[in-house]
């Protein structure tokens, strides 16, 4: 049977494994966050310490996602990535344990944060520069970016359901359990797919992450997406921090009020995933980027003004969708625009300001609502967001540009 062209890379043996593995296997790590989060404020009563585990499972990725980028151009990426993974396997039965046994401190939550951060800083390049190779052609590597958009926002929408329900009914230390039980199937899953095994490009991956860096810098349309993705995770990507706060105290509920909440973000980042799947032309990715983050900014700026969590709900699938497209729209356009040869040192610069400035963003948020509170820093943040993306708009003539060349 014939795909649709808008499934097209599906059509590939290896894809099609790649992506039913990240189906099952991604919500886990979504259901550890809601864990973790609701397990931080369960001990603390904290939104400070929210914020410190956050910033503790993502600060590494601003000092070593380079690092990372650079291992994902020097050696193969499918083992490196079964590395990352069955690390990640064994943080989460850690976790799972010290729960179980009821030993759990917060301390132990900052450290396994920090683990976490560490194994991030190697697995996103390395997921993201080993898409090609499972699609093969670079004609399909949009749909496959997007594809895995899709993936990881369906994984968005169900995990933090999941988790919310188990943490409900049987406490977090089995969410951790079911969570660590996920990362078997996408190493599974990675011995399955037929790829020749490579040492990397030797030779060209010895210019080093300056290189890279010198490369972006350099080009005014690779440096106006980082810049703005930098923008959107320190103002923007915060408010996930902020949630059990708003589950708890705001809406007055409980793990399953957050993990509504989580799933309404996740909705609207699916509803967005099969918008981009239809978009067979890169070309007009930059306008709709910029239309997003700015009404993603003012969904952020209304949403903590709603009185409930079903009020607050359309304003969260917005500033879902904005995620995505932002997210997945200016990996699309990274991709397009770089070398494979520079695709792993790129991609982690890519990496560290969607994830590694985030950290920043949501220590800040933290510390910032402790003093002046939770909703009015949210609206600030908003508002600073919707001029990220105007700014971002006075640049999308280098990039259609670029794209043009």
């Amino acid at each position: 049977m014939k795909l649709p062209e808008y499934l097209r890379a599906l059509r590939h043996r290896n894809y099609r494994i790649y992506f039913l593995a990240q189906l099952i296997s991604q919500p886990g790590p979504w259901m550890q966050q809601v864990a973790m989060g609701w397990l931080t404020y369960r001990l603390t009563e904290s939104v400070f310490m929210l914020g410190v585990v956050a910033f503790c499972t993502q600060i590494p990725v601003l000092f070593l996602g380079p690092v990372g980028g650079l291992l994902a151009d020097r050696f193969d990426r499918r083992r490196l990535m079964v590395t990352t993974q069955v690390f990640s396997l064994l943080q989460s039965v850690a976790l799972s344990i010290l729960t179980f046994s009821g030993v759990v401190q917060p301390w132990h939550l900052v450290i396994i944060a920090l683990m976490l951060g560490v194994i991030t800083s190697v697995d996103t390049p390395t997921r993201q520069s080993l898409t090609i190779r499972m699609v093969g052609e670079i004609r399909d590597l949009p749909n496959g970016i997007a594809l895995n958009g899709l993936n990881f926002n369906i994984s968005r929408l169900i995990g933090p359901a999941i988790g919310g329900v188990l943490v409900a009914w049987a406490g977090e230390g089995a969410c951790f359990a079911v969570a660590s039980m996920t990362y078997l199937v996408m190493i599974s899953a990675l011995f399955m797919v037929r790829l020749p095994v490579t040492a990397g490009h030797g030779t060209a991956a010895r210019g080093g992450i300056l290189v890279a860096v010198k490369v972006a810098w350099n080009s005014p349309a690779l440096r106006a997406i980082l810049l703005m993705t930098a923008a959107i995770s320190l103002f923007f990507s915060p408010y996930v921090v902020l949630l059990p706060y708003f589950a708890k105290d705001v809406y007055h509920g409980n793990a399953d009020t957050l993990g509504f909440l989580f799933s309404c973000t996740g909705a609207g980042a699916i509803a967005c995933s099969l918008w981009m799947l239809t978009r067979q032309n890169v070309h007009s990715l930059p306008r709709g980027i910029s239309r997003i983050v700015r009404l993603g900014g003012l969904a952020l700026a209304v949403f903590p003004l709603m009185p409930s969590a079903w009020y607050a709900a359309p304003a969260l699938a917005v500033i879902g969708g904005c995620s995505l497209v932002s997210g997945i729209g200016s990996n699309t356009l990274i991709q397009t625009l770089v070398r494979d040869e520079m695709r792993g040192r790129l991609m982690s610069l890519f990496t560290m300001c969607l994830l590694g400035v985030m950290p920043l963003g949501s220590l800040i948020v933290g510390r910032v609502a402790d003093h002046i509170g939770v909703q009015v820093t949210m609206v600030l943040c908003g508002m600073a967001t919707a001029v990220a993306g105007m700014v971002y708009t006075r640049h999308m003539h280098d990039i259609e540009t670029a794209l043009k060349g």
